[in-house]
């Protein structure tokens, strides 16, 4: 893996969670302007995806941007929604990010003839 692929996994795990902040953001307040923009978000993270999994294979790509994302997603929930994170949380977020990364790295070993 190079480290242009790694930046487009990054940003996709960047744009996807913040994707799914303004959907919960928009179903509060039923701003048009709020869902024009998350269309125009999943619409970039599909474009995303694709330049990720055309420079890496899908199995390392997708664990990457799924621990970055949980990651990234707890770290807005208390900055910006005045969540606490608790000991339990960081043990559970530990777990989550090391199951993905396990995952990903015994599926990207498997060959297919």
């Amino acid at each position: 893996m190079n480290y242009n692929s790694l930046i487009w996994s990054l940003l996709t795990a960047i744009v996807s969670t913040t994707y799914f902040f303004l959907i919960k953001y928009y179903i509060k307040n039923r701003k048009f302007s709020i869902l024009v923009l998350v269309v125009l978000l999943e619409l970039l993270v599909i474009f995303l995806y694709y330049k990720s999994l055309k420079q890496t294979g899908s199995a390392i790509i997708y664990a990457i941007i799924n621990a970055f994302s949980v990651l990234l997603g707890a770290f807005i929930a208390t900055i910006f929604f005045g969540e606490k994170i608790t000991k339990i949380d960081i043990i559970g977020i530990l777990f989550v990010v090391f199951g993905i990364i396990i995952l990903g790295q015994k599926r990207s070993s498997v060959e297919f003839s």
